[in-house]
């Protein structure tokens, strides 16, 4: 396995998702899923094997999943609960708006033909109708007579006239309830696909955890567990004793040790970074010329 620094593309993606993690641990969604990792990333440091932490990884994937079924059913309930209330509100007014309009737009349309009518004919005409042919020829109509006349006729148009804009304001008062029904229903509507994005933001970090985080760190295995997240520096050979590199290369009798033991430790001290390729040949070649001069 590569015991190379992380490379700086890596270190900026673990950053990156660091970053916009951050928020949702504040405001408490993120701390569970917080604590998983870092018990994975102790675990791993500790035990000096990687597959903790893709345990953890499970596990943080597996809490999104949850927040993303619960976010979906919480806002399925909102949707049908709230949906339906102000549906079932819209429909009613729309059944009785559809009732009211047309039983006053006859009403409307009988006081505007009515108005026509009046205005169509002077008041004193049409007195002179309203009353018999043998008293229209008795007699003539006094200045005063035909100011009451004239006064009633006006009062009868005021009238007619105040009833229209009545009936036309009640019908308006409708349509706006009306229109007000079909504004929280669409309100709604829009709530409900608010909700929706919210529940796929589990969605959204967890796709951000698998190509950013978790991805930059299995293309690391070795320096993840050896040098930490960020570093870019490798690790100090262990030393022993005195402080010089242990390193059997330099022994002169090996004959004591067990061959087999030698190779396994020597591929663990590669795989684990602690040691180069070259150094590695070196050391097995060492190995197997003392054991032929044994």
């Amino acid at each position: 396995m590569s015991a190379k620094p992380i490379s700086a593309s890596d270190q900026y993606k673990i950053i990156f998702f660091l970053i916009i993690f951050t928020p949702t641990v504040l405001i408490g969604v993120g701390v569970i899923p917080a604590v998983i990792l870092i018990y994975g990333f102790v675990q791993m440091k500790k035990r000096n094997e990687f597959s903790f932490f893709e345990v953890s990884a499970k596990w943080f994937n597996g809490y999104c999943l949850l927040l993303i079924v619960f976010g979906f059913l919480f806002s399925l309930i909102i949707f049908f609960t709230k949906y339906l209330d102000v549906k079932s509100k819209y429909d009613s007014y729309n059944s009785k708006h559809q009732e009211f309009t047309l039983s006053y737009n006859k009403k409307i349309r009988f006081i505007e033909q009515k108005l026509v009518r009046l205005k169509s004919v002077s008041p004193v005409e049409r007195y002179k109708r309203s009353v018999s042919p043998l008293e229209r020829h008795k007699r003539n109509l006094s200045p005063l007579e035909k100011h009451n006349i004239d006064f009633k006729h006006n009062q009868l148009v005021e009238s007619q006239k105040t009833e229209l804009e009545l009936l036309r304001n009640e019908i308006s008062r409708e349509t706006n309830l009306l229109y007000s029904a079909k504004i929280e229903v669409e309100g709604v509507m829009n709530n409900i696909l608010l909700i929706l994005f919210c529940s796929s933001i589990p969605l959204l970090y967890m796709l951000a955890f698998s190509k950013l985080f978790f991805g930059a760190l299995l293309n690391n295995k070795t320096w993840a567990i050896n040098a930490g997240f960020i570093s870019s520096r490798k690790r100090k050979k262990k030393t022993k004793g005195n402080g010089t590199s242990f390193n059997i290369i330099n022994r002169k009798n090996i004959s004591s040790y067990s061959v087999a033991d030698e190779l396994l430790k020597w591929s663990k001290l590669k795989e684990d970074g602690a040691i180069s390729e070259q150094e590695f040949e070196e050391a097995k070649n060492k190995i197997w010329v003392s054991l032929k001069n044994k």
